[in-house]
């Protein structure tokens, strides 16, 4: 058994012995975790920024399920027909051209300033409208917001109508032109009234921002339509605009964000997917 001296000095120099000895094994400990974390064999844990991000309403990783795990309304998502992949550390689902992911209870969504961002990936080129995200069905004049690809000229749009008809829809169109078959983090962002915006960075490319301040509208029409991943609404039951590619990371806020934000949101992704 070890002995201590009752000299108070003697006292003083083993409680800081034992401290120092508590402290090195403390680095040892930690230098072996950070060598596991660093092993291929071992997954890197995949993150969000979503702390950073206030008024969130949903979060879907896509890992494996279409759960919302970030938001306090469970708008969890009816898988119909995507399939849950994996590649290397991450995990996504893959969309074929017929599939969507649905909120079947219509839960809250946004109606005033909103975000949302994730990352998207096409396996087709130009030729189809295909949607990432959408809350939006034309012939009922229900619409509310949408982000989708351009059917001509291939180019990423986010649009918002105020009171659910095809008149007054205001959006933002990207100068950029995501390629096929690469990831590309995209950001949308309504500010009521002010302005709207849309961020992408494809690829690990530098992020890019695009802006419209003109004709702003004061709200976002409260759609009774499903919120849909890689479609939008086409019928009570059916779907149209659907995406041939690829989704994961999604998230969905009723309110505005800092944008220095954006970029850590695109760093963890990047991260996450290996890029």
């Amino acid at each position: 058994m070890p002995t201590h001296s009752t000299n108070p000095q003697e006292k003083e120099l083993d409680v800081q012995n034992t401290l120092a000895e508590r402290i090195a094994n403390q680095e040892t400990r930690l230098q072996h975790l950070e060598t596991l974390e660093s092993s291929a064999s071992i997954p890197r844990l995949p993150r969000f920024a979503q702390e950073n991000i206030p008024w969130i309403i949903s979060l879907w990783p896509l890992q494996g399920n279409a759960l919302d795990l970030g938001g306090v309304n469970g708008n969890d998502l009816v898988v119909s027909g995507p399939t849950t992949a994996q590649q290397d550390e991450f995990a996504y689902y893959q969309f074929d051209g017929t599939d969507e992911l649905y909120d079947e209870d219509n839960a809250s969504y946004p109606t005033g300033a909103m975000v949302a961002y994730g990352w998207g990936y096409f396996d087709t080129a130009v030729g189809t409208e295909e949607h990432w995200l959408a809350k939006w069905r034309p012939s009922t004049n229900d619409r509310a917001f949408r982000v989708f690809r351009d059917v001509t000229t291939g180019v990423i749009v986010f649009q918002i109508s105020p009171d659910g008809t095809a008149g007054p829809i205001e959006g933002v169109v990207s100068s950029s032109i995501p390629a096929t078959g690469v990831w590309t983090f995209w950001f949308v962002k309504f500010n009521p009234s002010t302005s709207m915006d849309i961020w992408l960075g494809i690829n690990g490319a530098s992020l890019e921002q695009d802006i419209n301040t003109t004709s702003i509208p004061a709200g976002i029409f409260d759609s009774s339509e499903r919120f849909v991943l890689g479609a939008r609404q086409l019928a009570a039951s059916t779907f149209t605009g659907q995406l041939t590619g690829r989704l994961t990371r999604i998230g969905l806020h009723n309110g505005l964000v800092d944008d220095a934000t954006i970029p850590i949101l695109y760093e963890q992704g990047l991260e996450y997917l290996g890029i």
